[in-house]
């Protein structure tokens, strides 16, 4: 082994040693010094290299024509010296072959280690290139004897990845992955892990998908490839990776799943649209042609009186009863696939577990409500079915056709019996009488996390009254003991003792609940399809987008549920277009919790000997009348901020906060009514009314004492409004 000295120094040790040798054998009278300087010619050689084996060569030659020349004169030889010099000289070259033979070698050995550096750094460079161009990095663990792992390296690439720079602040430990794990993938990513490393068979391979949180861009998602080394008995080596994010190619996947979804769902209900339907009755009829289709039934259905419910309260209101009704549908038939494949019409394939209750399934989503007036508000569908009879039906499309039959004659039923007695004017709406009132809104936030709910009551408190529940047990108490207050239930998911589709089922079975819109709170990006499926009106994501955003969409099913409760509730007079008595009182009672701080006036108008008006002008004269006072109710109405009713045959009611000068208003109202020339003397109004009626809590009794006041001037023509003795 060469000592690694400069070229001065390998020079002087070398005249030093052999110098020494020279003494040694001169002073000692060695009779053949060449043995020795040869050995001291090899070892410098040895330890110097090319250069040491020059210089003691020149030494030994020197001192070989020294020894054997006679006197020391160098030049003069005797025959025998002569033959030892030639000797000395013949072994000091062969030395020298040897070691220049020995400097080849090392120069080969060098330039191959150089070689070798080159071609490892080129190696270095390209897969450096490699984890960039496919941004990735590497890392590697080292395990003991034993199988514990002793080491991690992780890689400068790596850790540039994640938006660190050093090990300082990614030190070589597991725990600086594994803490950045993202919650939902962490158990499911270290089992992958550690299964690895437990199978000593060497099979398995480390290859998951999953999100980590970086320093500066939140979670992205990576894929993770790992092979270990092991020992012959199998416990690991090494264990080797790469790291490769995959966030774009994610959320090219996702944009291209989403787009695939929204070719076949329904945008407005969620439901699989037109589209789908065509695919789906494209395999139907491959099983059909084959012999191999299983049994099945169709369910074809239309929404009742959808159009009218267009014409009269706008599509938006048509739109939010497609949604009521395209739930119901998902909510009976559950295990099913619920196609919109028109306006108002929905097709229901069934099959399996639904197949086999489908007589059960289809009394449930023909029951009459007990409310007519829901089938004539576009709350229910007609529903007919037809069962797939192989050596009938040829296609699935002969078995649509006989269900739709069945369903007209369904619709043509309840025409002619429910609906018979039910026929309403549609020349109104009911914005005409209808006040739209500006109130806050009150709003239930239930989640099972306290700082979810602190934070989202915080923001949420300026614009709206907030309520609380920290379960779904709990939602349900707090909607039932406040009903008629929630306008909305921001809805967890996720939640103990009872889900948020387990609230959601129950909400939909109660008559007092069905009405309130539910918004979903999730951390699941696509879970707005089994939101709107199971019957809520939107979803919010976790983490919260910024709270305009929140307060927008809540807003927004505030409204369209107000809309869709209007068109539930309402019942107009068939003559005079006002409020019947039932929804007006209703309607008082949400009055008097909105305008908790105003006075509030009860109101009644009378006609004078209405029954004798009829008798001696005739009928039509007096629905005239009576139109021509619904006219200038729903005139009253606007004007006060109130709500007008028709009550019995000549009575007329009107809710509204306080006016100081009722004479004037009622004055005003009487000539509306007897504006016409026919009509001027031979009709009188007289009106009652009974202020602050808040202090009376029964709302008929308020309009009862309007109404006696009203009496009492009924014999005074000058007098045209009495009022409540107590007012």
């Amino acid at each position: 082994m060469q000592l690694q000295v400069s070229l001065p120094k390998k020079i002087v040790i070398t005249v030093l040693i052999m110098a020494a040798l020279i003494l040694l054998v001169f002073y000692c009278d060695i009779p053949n010094p060449n043995m020795i300087l040869i050995a001291g010619l090899v070892l410098c050689s040895a330890l110097f290299g090319y250069e040491g084996g020059i210089v003691a060569a020149a030494i030994m030659f020197g001192y070989t024509l020294f020894f054997f020349s006679t006197d020391h004169s160098f030049t003069r030889f005797t025959p025998q010296n002569t033959q030892k010099v030639i000797v000395s000289i013949i072994g000091i070259v062969a030395d020298m072959l040897l070691v220049c033979d020995l400097k080849r070698a090392e120069i080969r050995q060098f330039k191959a280690g150089d070689a070798l550096n080159a071609a490892l750094q080129r190696e270095a460079a390209s897969l450096d290139t490699i984890h960039e161009m496919l941004m990735s990095g590497r890392w590697a663990m080292d395990f003991n004897k034993e199988g514990v792992m002793v080491g991690v390296k992780w890689s400068d690439e790596f850790r540039r990845m994640l938006g660190y720079h050093s090990s300082e602040d990614f030190p070589d430990v597991l725990e600086s992955w594994s803490d950045l794990l993202h919650p939902d993938d962490k158990e499911r990513v270290l089992k992958e892990f550690q299964d690895t490393i437990s199978d000593y068979t060497g099979q398995k391979t480390y290859d998951v998908e999953y999100r980590l949180l970086t320093k500066n861009r939140g979670y992205r998602w990576y894929r993770a490839v790992g092979k270990l080394i092991r020992r012959p008995d199998g416990s690991p080596v090494t264990y080797v990776g790469i790291f490769v994010d995959i966030t774009e190619r994610k959320e090219t996947a996702q944009n291209l799943f989403a787009a695939r979804r929204m070719a076949d769902i329904d945008s407005l209900t969620g439901v699989k649209n037109k589209h789908a339907y065509t695919q789906w009755e494209e395999i139907v009829n491959e099983g059909i042609k084959g012999g191999t289709q299983e049994p099945f039934a169709v369910v074809v259905c239309d929404i009742n009186n959808l159009k009218s419910v267009n014409d009269l309260y706008g599509h938006k209101a048509g739109d939010s009863c497609i949604q009521s009704c395209s739930s119901k549908l998902c909510n009976i038939f559950t295990n099913s696939p619920v196609f919109r494949v028109g306006g108002d019409e929905f097709i229901i394939f069934l099959s399996g577990e639904d197949y086999y209750r489908r007589n059960e399934l289809m009394t449930r989503v023909n029951a009459i409500p007990k409310d007519p007036a829901r089938i004539r508000m576009g709350e229910t569908v007609s529903a007919g079915m037809a069962e797939y009879d192989k050596d009938k039906h040829r296609s699935l499309l002969n078995v649509v056709e006989e269900a739709d039959k069945a369903m007209y004659a369904r619709k043509q039923y309840l025409k002619e019996t429910v609906l018979k007695t039910d026929d309403k004017p549609e020349s109104e709406t009911a914005s005409d009488y209808i006040p739209v009132i500006h109130a806050r809104k009150a709003v239930l936030i239930a989640d099972d996390v306290e700082m979810n709910r602190e934070i989202l009551g915080d923001l949420l408190e300026e614009d709206y009254d907030i309520f609380y529940a920290a379960d779904g047990v709990e939602t349900l108490q707090v909607l039932r003991d406040h009903a008629g207050e929630i306008d909305l239930v921001l809805l967890d998911l996720i939640m103990p003792n009872m889900s948020g589709r387990e609230v959601i089922a129950e909400m939909q079975l109660d008559e007092e609940l069905v009405s309130v819109p539910v918004i979903i709170l999730t951390t699941d990006q696509k879970a707005e399809l089994d939101c709107l499926r199971i019957g809520a009106m939107d979803f919010i994501p976790k983490p919260y987008p910024d709270i305009e955003i929140v307060k927008a969409r809540i807003n927004k099913c505030i409204e369209l549920s107000e809309d869709r409760d209007l068109i539930r509730h309402t019942e107009r007079d068939k003559l005079t277009g006002l409020l019947n008595k039932d929804y007006f009182f209703r309607y008082v009672y949400r009055l008097d919790h909105i305008y908790k701080d105003t006075t509030l006036d009860a109101v009644v108008c009378d006609v004078n000997r209405f029954y004798a008006i009829n008798q001696q002008y005739g009928r039509k004269f007096g629905d005239r009348v009576l139109s021509a006072i619904g006219v200038a109710m729903r005139k009253l109405a606007r004007l006060t901020g109130g709500i007008g009713c028709r009550q019995g045959s000549d009575t007329f009611l009107l809710y509204c906060p306080h006016q100081e000068d009722y004479a004037s208003l009622l004055r005003q109202f009487n000539a509306d009514v007897i504006a016409e020339e026919e009509t001027a003397d031979k009709v009188s109004l007289r009106f009652g009314v009974f202020a602050n009626a808040k202090r009376e809590p029964d709302a008929e009794e308020r309009f009862a004492r309007a109404s006696a006041a009203a009496e009492r001037i009924k014999d005074d023509p000058d007098t045209i409004c009495g009022y409540d003795d107590e007012t």
